[in-house]
């Protein structure tokens, strides 16, 4: 029956990924430039990555991450799929899904084994949550998918090793945190769920002679050493070990405001649908949950499985794994690994069959559960679809623009009106100029022409956007007529599609409109320039 189970929450998490795997589902955003970066990196040269000034050439800074193993997961696709091959990175995203929910089956089953039907659920759940298309339809994505893989095996490896006392899957739990340090920064976090574990589930400190105690917690000291030897790393090579410095009054602030933005974002909603729809789906699945959970009031939750399930699962989980969340930015692909352990508290509490009085209410829990796994199952589906029509329509892009740049004289100066975002998604944010050169075309195509995109679609900073096309643009707002430019522009005649047109633009006009809106002299952007200064700037070129 466990096969079977397991069998079913693969098979659910793999259909709802499949429509990413089609060859017209092309690059996105970041993707580029990680494929431009990685793409004929020899294999000896990964231990460089352990000092991250690479992803300079990426962002235009140097990020404080040590992520070799997420690059290696990159440079490994490139190598077995062909560097272009979109289909290929996609793959191995709906692969880590895959992976990913059969361990939340494995870890709710390890936690209930006597029962069935919780780990298919908390399996399920976890497959369909709508929060989770971007680390499957997102090739960048995936850093939340390898990240929650090493997680959530170094958890079960750590929760084997107690329920079995087996020293190897211990060793199991402790080299997959290791490896999970090196994909992303959010994984020191560990250490203090699996403490947190041993406190909740373990005997009370009462009731345990100091042997017990020490025998207890020693096995959590090589995590914890290992912890501290990459905060160590981690101070050595950035200004701080854990971005301290973000943490403020303020970003506790914004950080409880988000959480509406987290709730939401775990319910079975879809992006692009209507507010009002949004907010009768919000109240229907808050009525599910309410209805299905009255037996939390009842006097048999004094059961001791039923509150540390609960409250490791839902609280402790949600609380412990949100945390690196304080000092970043809200992204709904941030909550894969948090909406592991929400899928198994909700799938404890929607069918607690540990309850002898469950069985009266079981055909209505059973019918709203059902309810609540199909909506979720068609939001999932519809935020992957917005996705997947970014990356057609990206690949159309792709096509094209190397098309109709040739049609043009080398060295034109060309106004490429590409969106950073299409539906609320990512679309060619940070691409450019690597999606014009190697290995995605067999020249730099970008380096024949005086390009000027938009500022988000450019791969750096705002004063390094100015910095590169100042010398482009200011012969433009400084002369003293009309000129003809040339832009590349969505087609009004076929969706998806561009084309080349000619627009006459006048010198003084468009220099005044730009100093009145941004409330600066052209000079002063040299000197100043950030995001407030150069999109409204972008908007008047592109408008």
């Amino acid at each position: 029956m466990a096969l079977l189970s397991c069998a079913a929450v693969s098979t659910l998490s793999l259909a709802v990924g499949l429509p990413t795997l089609q060859a017209h589902n092309y690059f996105l955003a970041d993707d580029f430039g990680l494929v431009h970066h990685l793409h004929n990196l020899a294999l000896s040269r990964f231990l460089s990555y352990f000092v991250p000034d690479w992803i300079e050439g990426i962002y235009g800074y140097t990020l404080d991450e040590l992520r070799p193993v997420l690059a290696f997961s990159y440079w490994l696709d490139s190598h077995m799929f062909g560097a272009t091959n979109a289909m290929g990175y996609h793959a191995t995203n709906v692969a880590l899904h895959v992976l990913n929910s059969v361990l939340v089956f494995a870890i709710a089953r390890a936690i209930v084994p006597a029962q069935t039907a919780i780990p298919l659920l908390a399996g399920a759940v976890f497959a369909l949550l709508p929060s989770s298309a971007e680390p499957i339809a997102w090739i960048s994505g995936r850093v939340d998918s390898l990240t929650s893989a090493f997680y959530l095996g170094a958890f079960f490896g750590f929760l084997r090793f107690r329920i079995r006392h087996s020293r190897p899957w211990l060793a199991a739990s402790l080299v997959l945190f290791a490896f999970g340090l090196f994909v992303k920064q959010t994984v020191v976090t560990f250490p203090v769920l699996i403490l947190a574990y041993d406190a909740v589930y373990q005997p009370s400190i009462r009731s345990s002679t100091r042997h017990e105690l020490i025998s207890r917690y020693a096995v959590q000291v090589p995590f914890l050493l290992l912890l501290v030897l990459y905060l160590g790393l981690r101070a050595t090579l950035f200004d701080s070990a854990l971005r301290g410095e973000r943490v403020t009054l303020e970003a506790f602030r914004v950080f409880a405001i988000r959480q509406f933005f987290y709730a939401r974002s775990l319910l079975p909603i879809a992006y692009q649908i209507p507010d009002q729809a949004k907010v009768a789906l919000a109240v229907f699945t808050a009525g599910v949950l309410v209805a299905c959970g009255r037996w939390l009031l009842n006097r048999d939750v004094r059961d001791p499985d039923v509150r540390r399930h609960l409250l490791f699962f839902g609280v402790i989980w949600y609380g412990v794994t949100i945390a690196p969340m304080i000092v970043t930015y809200p992204s709904a692909r941030h909550l894969y690994l948090t909406g592991a352990g929400v899928s198994i508290a909700l799938a404890l509490a929607l069918l607690p069959e540990w309850w002898r009085d469950a069985s009266r209410s079981m055909v209505p829990r059973a019918l709203s559960v059902v309810v609540f796994l199909v909506l979720s199952g068609i939001a999932l589906t519809l935020n992957i679809r917005t996705w997947i029509a970014n990356g057609v329509e990206s690949g159309r892009l792709s096509a094209s623009l190397p098309v109709l740049l040739r049609s043009l004289p080398a060295g034109s100066t060309v106004m490429v009106g590409i969106p950073e975002t299409r539906r609320d998604a990512y679309f060619w944010y940070f691409a450019l100029p690597f999606a014009l050169q190697k290995p995605f075309l067999p020249e730099d195509l970008y380096g024949q022409f005086a390009i000027v995109e938009r500022p988000g679609v450019y791969c750096c900073l705002p004063h390094q956007w100015w910095a590169a096309k100042r010398s482009t643009l200011e012969p433009i707002l400084r002369s003293s007529g009309t000129r003809e430019l040339t832009y590349i522009v969505p087609d009004p005649r076929d969706a998806g599609a561009w084309r080349v047109q000619k627009r006459t633009v006048s010198g003084p006009e468009l220099r005044m409109k730009i100093e009145n809106t941004v409330g600066k002299r052209l000079e002063s952007l040299a000197i100043s320039t950030s995001w407030t200064d150069v999109y409204p700037l972008a908007k008047i070129l592109f408008e």
